[in-house]
C-alpha cells in the first residue's frame, strides 16, 4: 500500500508539472527499452527460487548472464538510437535511447543472491527496497521536473531509482559475484520455454506506444500510457508482493494436489477482491478525479482511464494464472499461450489505433485483454482439473458486492448535480467514494456470512488483521 501511495502520488505531481506529450515522448523510449529487456529476460531468478539446492555456480551464472544480456542491449539501444528515431519522425529519441541505455547494465548487475529473501519467504527486505527506491525516485524526479519542467526529469529520475535499487539489493545481503556459465544448461532447462514466453508477451505489449507514436501523436501516446499506469499500478503493486508470496509457496506442493488447487482459489479470489473494486471504484468516479488530481490538461484521459479500470479483474486472473503455471513447471504452456495471444493482440491493436484513434486503440487494447483472461482460464482448468463455473464460483461474493457498489455510487452522483468547478467535482469525487468504501466491504462480509463463512480470501484476510492487532496488543503490553 505504501508503495502504491508513492508511486501514485509521483505521477499526479509530475502530471501537474509535465504535459501529456512529455509522458508520451519518455513512454516511447522506455518501451523501446522494455521491450529490449522483457524479450531476452531469462527467468534465471525464478529458477533459483524454484530450485531449493541451487548452488554458488548457480548465482554466478544467473548474474553473469544477465550482465552480458544487459551488455548487449547497451550497445543494441546505441546502435538503434537513430534509425529508430527517423522511423518515429522525432530527433529526441537519440538522445533519450542513448541515454537510457545504462539501464540494462544496471539492472544486469542486480544482486541474484535477493531471491533467498523470497526462498525463506521473508518479504519485509523486498518491501523496503521497493519503499526506498520509490522514495528516491520520487524526490529526484519531483525535484528535477520543478526545476527543468521538460521530459528529462523523468529520465534521470529512472535512471537513480535503478541505481539505487542495484546498491540496495547488496546492502540488503551482501554478495560478491564471479564470473561463470558453468550452470546454463542446468538454469535453462528451467527458463527456456519461459524466455521465449517472455518474448511473445513484450512483444504483445510493449510495442503499443511505438507503435502509436508512429499513428498518432506524442500527445496521444501520453494519454494512453498515463491512463494504463495509473490504472494498472494498484494491479502491479498489489500483485507482485502476493507473486513473490505465491510462486515458492505453490513451489512446495504437488501440482496435482487439492492443497494446491486450494491455494491458487484463495490466491485469485483475495487479488480479485482487493483489484476490482478499486478498478471499478476509479472507473465511476473519473470524471471528477482526472480535473482534480491531473488537471485540466488530461482531460482527454477520463474514457482511457474508465476502459482501462474495468479490467482490474482480468488482470487478477493473468496474475495468478502466470504464478501458478510456472509454480507448476508449466513453462512450455506458457509459450504456447503467448505465441497465440501475441499475433492477434498486435493485429487488433493496429487496425483499432489507425482506423478509430485513441480510443480504438484502447478498446481494442481490451478485448485482447479478454481473450488472454479467457486463455488463462483455458491454461489453469487444464493444470489444475478445473472448470470455468470453479472459477466464477470464487469470484461470486466479490460480484455481488460490486454490483451493489455500482449501484449505490450511480445514485449518489445521480443525486449531486454535475459541474466543471473544482469545487463539485471534489464534493461529488468525495460523496461517491465514501460510499463506495463503506458498502463494498459491507456487503461483501454480509454476503461471506450468509454463504456459511467458508474458508476463503476473507478468512485469510480477517485471520491477518486479527494476528495483527494481537500483536500490537502483545507489543503495547
Amino acid at each position: 500500500m505504501t508503495v502504491r501511495l508513492i508511486g501514485t502520488a509521483s505521477t499526479l505531481f509530475l502530471a501537474r508539472l509535465l504535459t501529456p506529450a512529455d509522458f508520451g515522448l519518455v513512454a516511447v523510449a522506455m518501451s523501446v527499452v522494455g521491450l529490449c529487456q522483457a524479450s531476452t529476460e531469462f527467468g534465471f531468478d525464478l529458477a533459483l527460487i524454484r530450485d531449493s539446492n541451487a548452488s554458488e555456480a548457480d548465482y554466478a551464472t544467473a548474474w553473469t548472464a544477465d550482465l552480458l544480456r544487459g551488455t548487449i542491449l547497451a550497445v543494441l539501444l546505441l546502435l538503434v538510437a537513430k534509425p529508430l528515431a527517423t522511423f518515429l519522425n522525432d530527433t529526441r529519441l537519440v538522445a533519450l535511447l542513448s541515454t537510457l541505455s545504462v539501464i540494462p547494465i544496471l539492472e544486469g548487475l542486480y544482486n541474484p543472491r535477493f531471491v533467498d529473501f523470497d526462498k525463506r519467504m521473508q518479504f519485509r527486505p523486498f518491501f523496503i527496497l521497493m519503499v526506498a527506491v520509490k522514495i528516491i525516485g520520487f524526490m529526484v524526479t519531483v525535484g528535477l521536473a520543478l526545476a527543468w519542467r521538460s521530459y528529462w526529469a523523468l529520465i534521470f529520475g529512472i535512471i537513480v531509482s535503478n541505481v539505487a535499487r542495484l546498491l540496495l539489493s547488496y546492502v540488503l545481503i551482501p554478495y560478491r559475484p564471479r564470473f561463470t556459465l558453468s550452470s546454463w544448461r542446468k538454469l535453462m532447462g528451467f527458463s527456456g520455454w519461459l524466455a521465449g514466453a517472455q518474448l511473445m508477451g513484450a512483444m504483445g505489449s510493449r510495442l503499443d506506444n511505438v507503435i502509436l507514436k508512429k499513428l498518432l501523436t506524442a500527445h496521444g501516446v501520453g494519454i494512453f500510457s498515463v491512463s494504463r499506469d495509473l490504472t494498472s499500478m494498484a494491479f502491479q503493486e498489489i500483485t507482485l508482493p502476493l507473486r513473490r508470496v505465491l510462486f515458492p509457496a505453490l513451489s512446495r506442493l504437488t501440482t496435482a494436489s487439492d492443497a494446491f488447487r486450494h491455494a491458487y482459489f484463495v490466491g485469485v479470489s483475495a487479488l480479485f477482491m482487493i483489484l476490482a473494486p478499486i478498478g471499478l471504484g476509479l472507473a465511476l468516479v473519473a470524471r471528477d478525479a482526472v480535473p482534480i488530481l491531473l488537471g485540466g490538461q488530461w482531460q482527454d484521459a477520463v474514457y482511457p482511464i474508465q476502459w482501462f479500470s474495468l479490467m482490474a479483474g482480468f488482470w487478477a486472473i493473468t496474475a495468478m494464472a502466470q504464478s501458478a503455471a510456472m509454480s507448476a513447471g508449466q513453462t512450455r504452456m506458457i509459450f504456447r499461450r503467448n505465441l497465440l495471444y501475441f499475433p492477434i493482440r498486435i493485429t487488433i491493436f493496429i487496425l483499432g489505433a489507425d482506423y478509430y484513434g485513441l480510443m480504438g486503440a484502447v478498446v481494442c487494447s481490451l478485448i485482447a485483454d479478454v481473450f488472454l483472461g479467457i486463455l488463462n482460464l483455458t491454461m489453469m482448468n487444464r493444470i489444475l482439473g478445473t472448470t470455468v463455473l470453479q472459477h466464477v464460483r470464487a469470484f461470486e461474493r466479490s460480484l455481488g458486492a460490486l454490483l451493489a457498489m455500482a449501484l449505490c455510487v450511480a445514485t449518489v452522483q445521480r443525486l449531486i448535480p454535475a459541474g466543471t468547478d473544482l469545487i463539485t467535482h471534489g464534493f461529488r469525487l468525495a460523496a461517491a467514494t465514501g460510499v463506495g468504501l463503506l458498502v463494498y466491504p459491507a456487503v461483501h462480509l454480509l454476503l461471506w456470512r450468509v454463504s456459511g463463512r467458508p474458508a476463503g480470501a476473507e478468512q485469510r484476510i480477517i485471520d491477518l488483521l486479527a494476528r495483527r492487532r494481537n500483536n500490537k496488543l502483545t507489543s503495547a503490553q
